[in-house]
């Protein structure tokens, strides 16, 4: 695989992420961009966002057993950003849409809510859904700050 850095800020303000060491067993690898002049606030832009980052993690992500991509407004971000993994009882997270609660609720409401959808669809085998949150036993998360967590 080739991964071609498009450009390197050499400033002082430029966002950085410290990563743990103990995140490597869990998600070894990092690839963090930051993309300005997108507006999607007009229209259904971020609806179609993120119909397209779905469409990568169900195909080149592997339905996000290879990789997860993760979305976040850098105006909201607070350095220093920390990548560190942490088991799910020891994580609160505000997953988007969602109320306040640990790794282990969300966890649980998404294995509920991945079954529903495969009973709803009259399916035997388990979907991508699933799979994503089978991976959840260990989170990987970015905190910023070193205190509000952005991923599971």
């Amino acid at each position: 695989m080739v991964v071609r850095v498009l450009h390197v800020s050499d400033s002082p303000a430029a966002l950085t992420v410290t990563v743990s060491a103990e995140v490597k067993d869990v998600r070894p690898y990092l690839v963090c961009c930051v993309v300005r002049g997108m507006n999607l606030k007009s229209g259904n832009a971020l609806k179609r966002f993120l119909v397209a980052q779905t469409k990568l993690h169900d195909d080149l992500c592997g339905k996000r057993t290879i990789a997860t991509i993760a979305t976040h407004d850098v105006q909201l971000l607070k350095a220093p950003l920390m990548y560190d993994v942490k088991p799910p009882t020891q994580l609160k997270v505000v997953s988007l849409g969602r109320k306040d609660m640990t790794a282990v609720e969300l966890i649980r409401h998404l294995q509920l809510e991945a079954e529903e959808l495969r009973k709803q669809k009259k399916r035997q085998n388990v979907t991508g859904l699933h799979k994503s949150v089978q991976l959840m036993t260990l989170c990987s998360l970015l905190k910023k700050g070193f205190g509000k967590i952005l991923i599971r």
